[in-house]
């Protein structure tokens, strides 16, 4: 399946998640959906920013960023949004899966506020739909498991992905609503960064 994704993202070393889960809830009436703990297994690829590959419960995901485009304020934290072509496949035994040395293991607990447009307004929804659709704020605890340390490294990251022919005016609708409800307190000292290369400073 292939998929194009809007995304900001920001990662933090310290996050107060009380204070973050009471801003979605004024924000949009309704708790935060929280997921089950899971682990995703990122290819090493030392060498690129703009390029990731995980194994998923079960799928092979290959995302690449396309472009940056103009965010809703022209300084950080706010400043650009990643345009990413997403493409998922299901594992089988036909796929070459690297060894597992060539694989960075994170594990994440994930709270999500899940967003869909109606009538040309965001609306919150109190559980996930489609996700073409759809546009996710989401609150994340990472912990990047390393089998020579003897204590996991853990951080937050906070991060809109939106979808569907509407992704762009939807992410920025509820952004500006998350935005009034608290959002750039939490983002006071850090800026956007993708995935790849933020994995790809703390992981080598």
């Amino acid at each position: 399946m292939l998929s194009d994704t809007l995304e900001i993202r920001w990662f933090l070393e310290t996050l107060d998640q009380d204070q973050a889960l009471e801003m979605i809830r004024h924000a949009s009436g309704v708790e935060a959906v929280a997921e089950e703990t899971r682990s995703d297994h990122y290819l090493r690829l030392p060498l690129s920013d703009g390029i990731g590959i995980k194994r998923r419960e079960g799928r092979l995901e290959h995302k690449w960023l396309l472009r940056h485009l103009p965010g809703i304020e022209p300084d950080a934290p706010l400043n650009r949004f990643g345009c990413w072509r997403k493409w998922t496949v299901p594992m089988n035994a036909a796929v070459d899966i690297p060894d597992p040395e060539n694989w960075i293991a994170v594990r994440k607990q994930r709270w999500t506020s899940p967003w869909t447009s109606s009538e040309g307004r965001a609306r919150a929804l109190t559980q996930k739909a489609e996700r073409k659709h759809r546009c996710d704020f989401e609150v994340t605890r990472i912990e990047i498991e390393n089998p020579k340390q003897e204590a996991a490294r853990h951080f937050w990251t906070l991060c809109f992905e939106s979808e569907g022919p509407e992704r762009q005016a939807l992410l920025e609708s509820v952004l500006r609503i998350l935005r009034l409800s608290g959002l750039p307190k939490l983002l006071e000292e850090t800026k956007p960064r993708d995935y790849p290369h933020w994995l790809r400073e703390h992981s080598y």
